[in-house]
């Protein structure tokens, strides 16, 4: 009976271990972002007729990841305007925690596609026009004038759509 409660319970923790990895993964993240799957961001970004506003970021060790996340990115006002124009996609690097295996892999082909070399990155692509609109790194901004710059970029591409 013993022997059966001890396999018991490493099975109870082996499998905890894999669904809490990925429950992790796909844990939603501050201002909206969401965690790195480009293809599927990108079929909603076609659906929804949006953008897509890539992050590539060190969120637990680069200082201008952290300044960006504050001043622009974490605040409702960002998330409420920015999401009507664009699906919010974050590769993250970090240093002190460990991501999932799969996510890590996710975030490493996206960066090596969007040959991103330094962090903070930020890319705003457009899937209708396959089209990079922009390309920045850390970036002294308002949430409103940031979330205005994507509605400026898209509508200069677009035609004012």
């Amino acid at each position: 009976m013993v022997k059966n409660l001890r396999q018991l319970a490493f099975l109870a923790l082996w499998l905890g271990t894999f669904v809490s990895s990925d429950l992790l993964a796909k844990k939603p993240e501050e201002g909206g972002f969401r965690q790195a799957d480009f293809e599927q961001a990108k079929v909603q970004a076609l659906r929804e007729a949006k953008a897509m506003l890539l992050l590539f970021t060190g969120s637990d060790w680069c200082h201008w990841c952290q300044k960006l996340e504050s001043e622009v990115f974490a605040k409702e006002e960002f998330e409420s305007l920015a999401a009507s124009k664009a699906i919010l996609v974050r590769a993250d690097f970090p240093q002190r925690r460990k991501l999932a295996p799969r996510q890590q892999r996710r975030n490493q082909l996206l960066k090596a596609k969007w040959n991103v070399e330094a962090f903070p990155t930020i890319i705003l692509y457009d899937p209708q026009t396959d089209r990079e609109l922009w390309r920045h790194s850390y970036l002294k901004s308002s949430p409103k004038d940031y979330a205005d710059g994507i509605a400026r970029a898209l509508s200069s591409v677009r035609g004012g759509r």
